[in-house]
């Protein structure tokens, strides 16, 4: 129950934090995936856990970068996955957190994937790849 409860808070904070820097995501891998095909946009899913102080430092700094932002809302669609909740295809599993993947949803292929943190300047130079 106490697991439950403290992923509720978790998600509900990444989902309240992200919306009121303006970017524009879903929690949940299969909308993410209709919205990017309809949209003809790549996804990019961002993979974070529980208790994960890299997680929250990117959702603080990077996925709050104005520019990061704008950048996301413009070229894809941007999914927040809680890799402790599960819900997503299994070969979207990271080896740690936070991992970013760019997918295309036409395959559902990685095309990019990023791990650790990244500042800003570093995330967006590998969104433009």
């Amino acid at each position: 129950m106490k697991r439950l409860l403290l992923y509720i808070v978790s998600l509900s904070l990444l989902s309240i934090s992200l919306s009121a820097q303006g970017l524009k995501h879903t929690t949940s891998y299969t909308e993410g995936l209709k919205d990017a095909i309809s949209q003809k946009k790549p996804m990019v899913i961002f993979m974070y856990g529980n208790n994960c102080p890299w997680c929250s430092r990117m959702e603080k700094t990077t996925l709050s970068n104005k520019e990061v932002v704008e950048y996301l809302n413009k070229n894809f669609v941007f999914v927040a996955l809680n890799q402790d909740r599960g819900g997503f295809p299994k070969k979207y599993t990271p080896k740690g957190v936070p991992t970013t993947y760019i997918v295309n949803p036409e395959n559902e292929r990685i095309i990019y994937t990023m791990m650790g943190y990244k500042e800003s300047q570093k995330f967006l130079s590998r969104l433009k790849l």
